[in-house]
């Protein structure tokens, strides 16, 4: 038997035991004779290379050790498993552009107060788990008539924690605008009032948002706000579809506005529900 020292792998399997992650790690462990060892890509990326001792064998998935006498180093160089952009959990700024879309969020993301992120026309946006992007500098994701920008979750049930506009932090606000966007998908469930509000926006403390000529749909609060909840901030929305949107509590399934007065300009609400009743708010 000899020790495997993993480089660079991801879901290791030897013998039909699975022994989890390792990056970049100098982690030893015994192979015994004969050992099958299995790799498996993580949703972002699939193996492009086995490199054993320095050797490359290709996109194995599986390495077979026959009577090893020696330590081995194994290494794995992987590739996107699928056309766009990996955005990891963290601090965005910059612009987001068509050609990297579609953009895959893989942790909670924010915008710092006193930075912009810029999102193009016709860029999508989706969430890899139940991952907030907070706004507490400014975003201007403008599309267009044929280039709607797409805010939704690849797992319609597990859904993603939707826009989240936080206006507490002192410093100068700057306006937010969305035009031509479609949110859809978020799902406000957690156990305190910022967390369960607001399906698909949340905008509170100061936050300065527009929305125009957008949708807002199919998103979920445990409490207030199916769609939209907003509390002393400034909301204006034109042309915007409130749509199907669900508030459990009873409160608000498409819109809840509480200490502001949001400035609406044909907007239409309607099939939102609140604990299971029809509602127009």
């Amino acid at each position: 038997m000899s020790a495997l020292r993993m480089v660079f792998v991801n879901n290791i399997t030897i013998g039909g035991e699975e022994l989890g992650n390792f990056a970049n790690a100098n982690h030893g462990f015994v192979v015994a004779d004969g050992s099958a060892l299995e790799l498996n890509g993580e949703p972002f990326h699939a193996v492009a290379d086995v490199l054993v001792d320095g050797q490359s064998h290709g996109a194995l998935i599986r390495y077979e050790f026959i009577s090893p006498v020696t330590d081995h180093t194994l290494k794995t160089v992987f590739e996107p498993a699928s056309p766009g952009t990996c955005i990891p959990g963290g601090d965005v700024s910059g612009t987001w552009g068509a050609g990297g879309s579609p953009y895959q969020v893989q942790g909670d993301i924010n915008i710092p107060l006193g930075e912009t992120l810029t999102i193009d026309p016709g860029v999508e946006v989706v969430f890899y788990g139940h991952y907030a992007f907070g706004v507490q500098g400014q975003l201007l994701a403008e599309g267009a008539a044929d280039h709607r920008i797409l805010f939704t979750a690849l797992d319609p049930d597990v859904g993603w924690h939707g826009l989240r506009f936080d206006g507490s932090e002192p410093g100068l606000r700057a306006e937010s605008r969305l035009a031509y966007c479609v949110i859809e998908g978020g799902k406000a469930l957690g156990p305190n009032p910022a967390d369960s509000q607001g399906g698909g926006i949340y905008c509170v403390d100061g936050a300065d948002v527009t929305l125009s000529d957008s949708v807002i749909r199919e998103n979920t609060s445990r409490m207030k706000g199916g769609g939209i909840y907003a509390s002393e901030a400034t909301l204006r929305l034109e042309r915007v579809a409130v749509e199907g949107n669900d508030a459990l509590s009873a409160q608000g399934g498409g819109i809840c506005a509480l200490n502001c007065d949001p400035m609406m300009t044909d907007v239409t609400i309607a099939g939102n529900t609140a604990s299971g009743t029809q509602t127009q708010s």
